[in-house]
Order: structure tokens, then sequence, then C-alpha cells
């Protein structure tokens, strides 16, 4: 079943936060994600920080907006309390298209790159939505 977060990416454009508070919670993430590696070219750009366990992407951190994608078996009690201030979104699979954003609002969000690559607003994998809003 394909869930709407239109709602929830529109809440976070008006919540941005700062490189600090961006950079404490990527800390946590690593601390708490066992075996995880952080993948993020903040040289190029990239506006998503990506923990990786076994070269597999498990969670995907905004850089600009409180915004946290994260496989579904690593959101527990610990963790959900943790990133309490973060918009959570739980994956089973990183490219399951479980996801539809208002093609309006995925559009300017990718600043038109959401148009690229065969993307549906309507049916997004959480790697469908890195790939068109990373830079």
């Amino acid at each position: 079943m394909i869930k709407d977060i239109t709602r929830q990416i529109s809440s976070v454009f008006s919540h941005p936060w700062s490189r600090e508070e961006f950079m404490m919670c990527l800390c946590r993430l690593e601390f708490v994600v066992k075996e995880g590696s952080t993948v993020w070219e903040e040289n190029d750009g990239e506006k998503w920080a990506t923990i990786v366990v076994k070269d597999k992407a498990v969670a995907y951190l905004h850089t600009r907006y409180p915004l946290l994608f994260i496989r579904e078996d690593l959101l527990d009690t610990h963790l959900t309390n943790t990133f309490s201030h973060l918009e959570a979104i739980a994956f089973t699979d990183r490219d399951a298209e479980l996801y539809s954003i208002d093609l309006i609002v995925f559009e300017r969000w990718s600043c038109g790159r959401s148009r690229g690559g065969g993307l549906k607003a309507n049916c997004l994998s959480a790697s469908d939505i890195w790939w068109a809003t990373v830079t």
C-alpha cells in the first residue's frame, strides 16, 4: 500500500535546522546503527548523509531539514526517543515503492530533478526520493 507522505515532507520545510543539529543527529545515528558507516559527499553539495551497513543504505538523514528515512527494523523505541524532533519515515526495503508525494511539492523540492529517471510521484521508494533530492 502506498502512503502519502506529502504532509510529513511539507512540514519539515518550515523547520530548517542548523548544521550543528544535523551533525549531532548524524553522530547519534552512527552510534545507534551498529556496523554502520556514513557516506556523504559534503563538498559536492549532497543534501543527504547515508548510513550504510554491508553496502546497503539503511538510513538517509537530510542536511537541511529534520528528515530521516530509516529501515523499519532500526526504528525502535530508543531510536524514536533519540530522534523525536525529526520526521522519521520508515521503509522495509529502500527500493520498495511505498510512498507518494504531491507532484508540485516533489518537483519544487527536487528542483525539477524528479522529472528525470522515470520517477512517478505516486509510487516512490526511499532511494527514489534520495536520488531526486540529493543535490
